[in-house]
């Protein structure tokens, strides 16, 4: 998990300003909004310096100076100034053997105000370290606060062990104490890598002074982590499903001196688009008010942890909600649950996904028109790091997510994504794998399931107002009036299995929506079956096969009068302008269409 956060957002889950103090007025959040802590602006800030100082020991700068020193007579060597040799031949006549000549000599040395400078850095670099790391320790004695990973101690120690190795050169063993600049330095300024370094350090003496001052430096929590390893294993699975990554949509931040976070969660999502034309956009706590458009929430601020937003190439929109708990429902509780199988997610989860689709509303408004409000939300789930064997066993919430579109999924790290093998497979379904060729992409079949379609009680919800069911036969022994009624467009009755319907997986809604009906009747040459009228259905029922009359079947009972069958009660039928045909042998099955009203004769029979 934490390895998946680092490579997204470098050192995001060190928690180095949980408080603040002195001139902060020690303000302490619970929960901070997706957070890309400056720690890891700090981290790359260190490379330059390292940098920096790589090149200042490979190429120190260095000056003239003027030395001089004391020796004896017979010390002296090389050529002598004549002011010199003049000194040595009176001390030659006066016998004084032992006396000490001052020699002068320019050399070139490292001992300058810039190199100073840098040891300085290097120095103070060092103590601040130390300091941080002598104050983590401590804490770590204390039970509540022993939240600092090994990992992160080894990465303060590679930093110490880095300014230590450039404290050791011998460069630095010539310099002296850095007590100031008398004016302004142009090797500070222009020199390669002594301008390096000391840009760096005006915004690096910074990050170490805040680093030092802080009493609680640590980890986030992990429930935090949890909802950030969440929202990009999201990510990782609509990249697995052929989804690309806008490079153009980088993830807006705003940076106040502390910390960089997410200027807003709708405004630093991630949009993603397959060559199919679907467009995602997925973003992290997105916040829903009284104020926002086209979303809004009437109440109270709704702030979800994850938000899925797909359009279709049809221009529909659908909204997921997820939201991520680092925690499972207590034994206590698994008593009054109606589901039992294994680890689950806390109830209380659960009851904010209602919350999120009832709370949620859409507002659509065009020129002169009247605001129409409907819920965005299809499904909310919960997110929940429960263990199960996902790839041999099925959801516990599989139930509930098909009838009424809201559950949770079990979401765990693992090496080979076998902990969210579920998601995988759920979201796969709706939106399809990574191809080579894509199926046009349409949002009907989401709108055709269940659970978007429950309505309010006394109500109903309706998506088509043309939708067709084209069965391809009549069926086996039907009676000669009951085929001379359907070849002659005057129909009134038409029966077929539930069975048929289910073996389809065609749902109940969907035949109690459908408008008309079409039955493809083989032709005298039977070679082929045709389509030449469309019947309204004016009442579709379940009945037993024991209660249709043989007018209403056109055969008499042969088997199970018990079995379900739908008996369909037909309008006078319309003429199509084009007749449709079909083969003969083709096996029954029930198919849905959208009828076009240029395509009927509305004389009837």
């Amino acid at each position: 998990m934490n390895q998946s956060i680092d490579e997204e957002y470098p050192l995001w889950r060190f928690s180095l300003a949980e408080k603040t103090q002195h001139q902060m007025k020690a303000v302490k959040q619970p929960h901070s909004q997706f957070l890309l802590l400056w720690l890891a602006q700090f981290e790359s800030l260190w490379l330059d310096l390292e940098k920096g100082l790589k090149q200042v020991v490979n190429a120190p700068h260095s000056r003239l100076v003027a030395t001089h020193r004391f020796v004896n007579m017979d010390r002296l060597k090389g050529r002598l100034t004549p002011k010199l040799e003049q000194a040595v031949n009176q001390a030659k006549e006066n016998r004084q053997w032992d006396k000490r000549f001052r020699l002068d000599k320019k050399v070139l040395s490292v001992d300058t105000p810039e190199n100073r400078f840098i040891k300085s850095v290097v120095s103070s670099s060092i103590s601040k370290l130390t300091k941080i790391v002598n104050q983590l320790q401590e804490n770590q004695l204390e039970p509540d606060k022993q939240r600092i990973s090994e990992s992160f101690f080894n990465q303060l120690g590679k930093w110490q062990a880095s300014m230590r190795f450039f404290q050791r050169q011998p460069m630095f063993k010539e310099v002296g104490n850095f007590t100031g600049l008398s004016s302004e330095s142009l090797v500070l300024q222009q020199k390669p890598g002594y301008a390096r370094v000391y840009k760096i350090w005006q915004q690096l003496k910074w990050y170490l002074e805040l680093l030092q001052g802080q009493n609680n430096l640590s980890l986030r929590s992990i429930s935090e982590l949890y909802e950030i390893w969440c929202f990009l294993e999201v990510r990782r699975i609509l990249l697995e499903l052929g989804f690309e990554q806008s490079e153009s949509a980088r993830v807006a931040m705003v940076n106040n001196g502390i910390e960089v976070s997410m200027q807003d969660g709708m405004k630093g999502a991630f949009s993603f688009k397959r060559d199919d034309g679907v467009e995602i956009r997925l973003a992290h706590e997105p916040k829903f008010n009284k104020n926002g458009s086209p979303i809004k929430s009437w109440t109270t601020t709704q702030i979800p942890d994850i938000l899925l937003e797909v359009t279709f190439v049809d221009g529909q929109q659908f909204v997921w909600i997820f939201d991520a708990k680092y925690r499972i429902k207590k034994d206590s509780n698994k008593e009054r649950s109606p589901i039992d199988q294994g680890d689950l997610a806390p109830d209380d989860a659960i009851n904010q996904m209602h919350r999120y689709r009832d709370a949620l509303i859409h507002q659509n408004q065009s020129n002169y028109e009247q605001v129409v409000k409907s819920r965005p939300v299809f499904w909310a789930f919960a997110l929940y790091p429960g263990f199960h064997a996902q790839t041999s066993k099925p959801n516990p919430y599989e139930d509930p997510i098909n009838e009424i579109g809201i559950g949770a999924f079990s979401l765990l790290p693992s090496e080979s994504n076998e902990g969210s093998y579920w998601l995988t497979e759920f979201l796969a379904e709706k939106l399809g794998r990574a191809k080579t060729v894509y199926d046009k992409a349409s949002s009907d079949k989401h709108f055709v399931e269940e659970s978007p379609r429950i309505s309010y009680r006394g109500t109903s919800i309706s998506r088509f107002t043309d939708l067709t069911i084209a069965a391809n036969q009549l069926g086996p022994n039907r009676n000669e009036l009951y085929v001379n009624q359907f070849n002659a467009g005057k129909a009134k009755f038409y029966h077929t299995r539930v069975a048929a319907f289910k073996r389809q997986k065609i749902e109940q809604h969907i035949v109690i929506e459908a408008r008309y009906l079409a039955v493809a009747l083989t032709q005298l040459e039977g070679q082929k079956r045709e389509i030449k009228y469309l019947y309204p259905i004016i009442k579709a029922e379940k009945v037993k096969r024991g209660d249709i009359s043989i007018a209403q079947a056109g055969a008499e009972l042969s088997f199970n009068g018990d079995e379900l069958y739908w008996l369909f009660t037909l309008g006078e039928s319309l003429i199509l302008k084009n007749v449709m045909t079909q083969d003969w042998d083709i096996h029954f099955k029930l198919n849905f269409m959208l009828l076009h009203l240029t395509q009927v004769d509305f004389k009837g029979v």
